[in-house]
């Protein structure tokens, strides 16, 4: 072996063994719910409790904050809203506001978002929705041959649903390659304190300018919320079952539910991802509060200077930014070297610190990303074999394979093809001509 000084890996590793308390609530089983409901069934970190209601059924869903607030993390896909009145919503709004419970929203082309324009729930929505667009269905379709193509931001590489590895340029080039869809939220523009992970090119018609935000996360009081705007993310297991689609979900899930080593009310400070190689950029988010346990006001054009002392020794300022609510603070940082970084934010009373493990490249550990199908199906047409990268004995044979040739056969009718009845008639009218022009019949 060339290198063998990358043998050992080193990475932080959250441990816990809490389990997050979810609710999903859906009036279908559409295809996302049904593979969400088996993923978070397997996954023993969840707790979940599904809610599959028709329109005008009944629903045993809460109807109070402390119902609400039971769970950790709320999941509402295509719900009508006579299966959440106003009450319940207004419910809902506080329990994530006072209480920290996370809440996905999942749009759908019936109900949500539809139903709830000028409604209690809107207030959530971390995006702007057009609820004209697609007949009033708040839902836009793509064009004939034009399917929508997911498109993660610079920022959506940082995030903790698209990690896949330490590299952002790797974690894009893997969500961008994803299947295409055919139905996306007609979202206008993301709230003000969103952040915007992913998007889609703006259908012609649609209004508002730029990309539509396709997934979008943002603080909404003490909790979080996050918007998926297509119900289609099944496509994403294509060929490769759940690695994708319940790395996305599992991770989302996760960062946007209650947790209890981040509460509102305490001080805190974390980076994600918290291993990455050098010159991919993380996100560092600070919660500050007082004596009292109430957020520090954090006024428009103020900054939180964090010290990082990187592997050399050097220290280099970093300055957060306020983050969409009091308290909350937000910035990011680019390690220019491997080794581990220390990011420490001076308070009264003392500092918070935490780590950032900064990697060697894995690329000699990285598999080439091949379109295997594509490749079978030449090998296919050209008499070939598609030989893995770790099958060095089936390379070896394919190489001292001799030259072999092979004869077939092939029958058709030929007589029943309009190709050959044209040809047939031309010929004998070209017949007709000569003889007559020339005087032979």
């Amino acid at each position: 072996e060339i290198t063998p000084d990358n043998n050992l890996l080193e990475t932080p590793v959250e441990v816990t063994s809490r389990r997050v308390r979810t609710l999903v609530v859906d009036a279908a089983p559409r295809w996302d719910l049904r593979f969400l409901d088996h993923a978070l069934r397997r996954d023993s970190g969840f707790e979940t409790t599904i809610v599959v209601a028709e329109p005008g059924g009944a629903a045993p869903l809460p109807a109070d904050v402390e119902g609400w607030a039971r769970y950790d993390l709320v999941v509402l896909g295509d719900v009508p809203v006579a299966l959440l009145p106003a009450a319940s919503q207004e419910a809902l709004v506080e329990a994530v506001e006072e209480r920290g419970v996370g809440v996905v929203l999942q749009p759908g082309g019936e109900h949500l978002p539809r139903d709830y324009a000028a409604a209690p729930l809107e207030r959530l929505f971390p995006v702007d929705v057009d609820h004209r667009a697609g007949g009033g269905s708040g839902a836009v379709e793509a064009a004939d041959f034009k399917p929508f193509r997911m498109r993660v931001t610079a920022r959506g590489a940082m995030h903790p649903a698209l990690a896949i590895s330490g590299d952002a340029t790797r974690n894009r080039a893997a969500w961008n390659a994803m299947p295409p869809f055919f139905r996306v939220a007609a979202a206008r523009v993301a709230s003000p304190a969103a952040t915007v992970i992913a998007e889609v090119d703006r259908p012609a018609g649609m209004a508002g300018d730029g990309p539509v935000p396709l997934v979008a996360e943002a603080p909404a009081g003490r909790g979080r919320v996050a918007w998926i705007g297509t119900e289609e993310t099944f496509r994403w297991r294509r060929n490769v079952g759940d690695a994708l689609f319940w790395r996305f979900w599992g991770q989302l899930l996760r960062s946007v539910a209650r947790r209890d080593d981040r509460p509102w009310d305490a001080d805190w400070l974390v980076v994600t991802p918290a291993r990455c190689e050098p010159g991919s950029p993380v996100f560092v988010e600070a919660n500050l509060v007082d004596g009292a346990g109430k957020p520090l006001p954090a006024p428009a054009g103020t900054a939180q200077k964090v010290s990082v002392r990187g592997p050399d020794g050097a220290d280099v300022a970093l300055e957060l930014r306020p983050g969409g609510r009091d308290g909350l603070w937000q910035g990011s940082f680019v390690p220019a070297a491997a080794g581990r970084f220390t990011l420490a934010l001076p308070k009264r009373g003392g500092a918070l610190s935490t780590d950032l493990v900064g990697a060697e490249p894995t690329r000699e550990r990285a598999l080439a990303g091949v379109d295997r199908e594509t490749r079978r199906a030449l090998a296919d047409l050209t008499g070939g074999t598609v030989v893995e990268p770790g099958d060095l004995e089936g390379l070896r044979a394919v190489l001292a394979a001799r030259p072999t040739e092979t004869r077939r056969l092939v029958e058709d009718e030929v007589w029943d093809t309009w190709p050959v009845l044209v040809a047939l008639v031309g010929l004998y009218v070209v017949d007709v001509a000569v003889r007559r022009l020339s005087g032979l019949s």
